[in-house]
């Protein structure tokens, strides 16, 4: 049996035992009614003002005054997206844990390790087995919330070759930013000596880099750590702040990732030389903590001992 045979057995067994899991299932759903109730919120937003401000315009016509221009008509038609940044960095990464716990620890908890490496399977061929069976699981979740807004454009006739190339780049992003908290994970099914401590470690981290860094990187401003928009350094007060925010912020990888998925809302032609002159360090800083990540949990698989690789639940 060829190695390609090996991962895609391996992949398929994974993707089967995924799909039989409640919980995963019923979290995959929440994540897409808030994709489509994303929405259903944007709209009905936008249609209650738009309501209040058409009854202003006619008092103001029959007074005989000149009705202001409504500021909705300046915003990107994109902002239907807004919500899904959020629901990404919370729901989304937390989707990609569920997906490592039951993926990766299944086997170990199992005490079923020892037999597979009885056969001639090496390690590094679970390891991509089960990296296959993860992001077909995440293509798939992304892909239903990008038909989900492409829909909601057409219906609101919004559907743009522009449009639809920025939501193209925002999911793919999307995609490779809740794809890297499996390897996530994956750091703390190595160090912990049980399931439970390992579920409880990737949580901490999870909170860690959700909120406890975008805490820290947005210094005087606390409330941005949920916001999709980082807040002007530029008008800091404190130096003590300022010092904070330049030792966290190369860390707070959800910051980057609203950044450059805001500017992907908001910006007309991504193929435009600002657009990359802007947000090249975000880019470069996603990019770096990916590949390290990566190469660092495909290390750390080539070193674990396999006789010892089981787990007490």
């Amino acid at each position: 049996m060829g190695m390609t045979n090996i991962r895609k057995i391996i992949a398929h067994k994974e993707i089967l035992y995924l799909l039989r899991e409640k919980t995963f299932i019923y979290t995959l759903a929440i994540f897409i009614i808030m994709a489509v109730l994303s929405t259903v919120i944007w709209w009905a937003s936008q249609h209650t003002v738009l309501t209040v401000y058409n009854y202003v315009s006619d008092l103001l016509k029959n007074l005989w005054q000149v009705p202001p221009t409504l500021s909705l008509q300046s915003v990107s038609s994109l902002i239907i997206v807004k919500n899904m940044i959020i629901y990404n960095t919370l729901i989304g990464t937390l989707v990609a844990l569920i997906m490592w716990y039951y993926v990766w620890m299944n086997d170990r908890i199992a005490n079923v390790v020892k037999i597979i490496f009885t056969r001639p399977i090496r390690k590094y061929q679970v390891f991509f087995g089960k990296i296959i069976a993860i992001l077909i699981m995440l293509f798939v979740l992304i892909l239903v919330s990008f038909i989900i807004t492409l829909s909601s454009l057409a219906v609101f006739h919004a559907l743009s070759r522009v449009n639809v190339m920025n939501v193209t780049w925002f999911y793919g992003l999307s995609f490779m930013y809740i794809a890297w908290f499996w390897f996530v994970g994956l750091w703390c099914s190595f160090i912990a000596k049980n399931s439970g401590t390992a579920l409880l470690y990737a949580l901490i981290f999870w909170i860690i880099i959700t909120f406890v860094l975008p805490e820290l990187s947005s210094a005087l401003y606390p409330t941005s750590s949920l916001n999709p928009v980082l807040p002007d350094t530029n008008i800091l007060q404190s130096s003590a702040l300022q010092t904070i925010h330049n030792i966290s912020f190369p860390f707070s990888v959800s910051e980057h990732y609203k950044h450059i998925a805001w500017e992907l809302i908001w910006v007309n032609d991504i193929t435009s030389p600002t657009y990359y002159k802007n947000d090249l360090y975000d880019i470069w800083v996603l990019i770096i903590w990916m590949l390290a990540s990566f190469g660092f949990s495909y290390l750390w698989v080539k070193k674990i001992d396999s006789i010892q690789w089981d787990l007490a639940q």
